[in-house]
């Protein structure tokens, strides 16, 4: 997973969600960024406060669910239990955040190989 920005968790909840003060889009979880790999690397939804990866680091920011790289099905809404509004996914898992940046170089390599 060398495209890999970030590790960190996915924040699911059965309620609407938001993002410093953003609405959360349907095609987008809330993450928390706990360790950064490319501190440079813009966000995929960039927000008022926080640009870069790096700036996310220890925060909550929107990642697109197709960058979203993990061994581990994320479960469906549905599936959340009501009892608590908020669930984490797979807390020990390091799961990896990608930029469709780093999707398009890594295609890019593929494609020079294949040539």
């Amino acid at each position: 997973m060398n495209n890999c920005v970030a590790y960190g968790t996915i924040h699911l909840s059965t309620g609407k969600q938001s993002i410093h003060g953003v609405p959360l889009q349907d095609n987008c979880y809330r993450v928390s960024i706990d360790k950064v790999v490319k501190e440079a690397a813009f966000l995929p939804v960039e927000s008022c406060e926080v640009k870069t990866v790096g700036d996310a680091l220890n925060t909550f920011v929107a990642w697109p669910k197709y960058l979203v790289k993990t061994s581990q099905k994320i479960p469906n809404l549905s599936s959340i239990q009501t009892q608590n509004s908020t669930t984490q996914v797979a807390k020990k898992q390091k799961i990896c955040f990608t930029t469709l940046d780093g999707i398009k170089k890594q295609g890019a390599r593929r494609t020079r190989k294949t040539l």
